[in-house]
This record gives structure tokens, sequence and C-alpha cells, in this order.
């Protein structure tokens, strides 16, 4: 088999139809990496939405713990079986502050979207405010005897 030449005249080797390597048979597969993939590009919209949606977060939960201390050290916190509510309404909201925030971070930095984690972690922080609230003022009724 002759070689072919380019317009330059200098040969160039035979290749096979379908093969990306010059000498392989037809039909054979010529080895190679794997295709690195593609980083996704960083979202600069999803980092600010979620550096403005986790200080929102942490302003509420902020104005909530200061809320639980009052709460606690008002005579309708410190009647017995409000100590559980006490401690989860000033903790819990940390917790899940920290741990949203964690997260977030987590996330942007695989470019992943993570705007919605500071927003999930504040609606469960109204909820347990909501929870701890009901318990402090059951325990307020079953201390009145009512």
């Amino acid at each position: 088999m002759t070689e072919p030449s380019d317009p330059s005249g200098i040969p160039v080797p035979a290749t096979s139809p379908g093969t990306s390597r010059p000498g392989l048979p037809a039909g054979a597969v010529a080895p190679g990496r794997p295709a690195k993939p593609k980083r996704r590009p960083l979202r600069t919209g999803d980092v600010a939405i979620t550096a403005i949606f986790t200080a929102i977060l942490y302003i509420l939960v902020a104005v909530y713990v200061v809320e639980a201390l009052n709460r606690a050290d008002s005579t309708e916190g410190s009647v017995p079986g409000a100590a559980l509510a006490n401690v989860l309404a000033e903790f819990a909201p940390i917790g899940l502050a920290v741990f949203a925030s964690v997260f977030a971070g987590l996330f942007v930095a695989r470019r992943i979207l993570a705007f919605w984690l500071p927003v999930v972690a504040a609606i469960l922080v109204v909820a347990l405010y909501s929870v701890t609230q009901q318990m402090i003022d059951s325990a307020v009724v079953s201390h009145l005897g009512g």
C-alpha cells in the first residue's frame, strides 16, 4: 500500500476509516484517556443570593435567640417543664444557621446551587420558634392546673 502525501509532498501514513490513529485495522478503537469532566462555571448570582440569604438568616436567628433569652428570664419561661423549650429555642437556631452556612459554602465550592439552604434553615427556625412557644404555653397551662 502506498502512502498518500499531503499537498506539501510529505508522505502521510495510511489510516483505516473510522479510526483516529494511523495503522489500526478497520473497526479497531484507538485507546485514549477518558475525557475530564468540564468544571461548571462559578455562578456569581448564586453566590450573591446565598450570601444575602445567609445574612438574613443570621439576623433572624439573632432576633429569635434574644427573644428566647427574654422569654426564659420571664415568669412563663421559669415554670417547670419549660426547660427543654428554652434550651431548644436558644441553641437550635444557632446550630441550624451554622449547619446551613457550612453546607452552603460547600455547595458554592462544588458549584451546586446553594441559595435554598439558608431559606430552608430560616423556615425551620421559624417553625422551631413556634414549636418552642407552644411547649412553653403548654407548660404554663399545666403548671396553673388548667
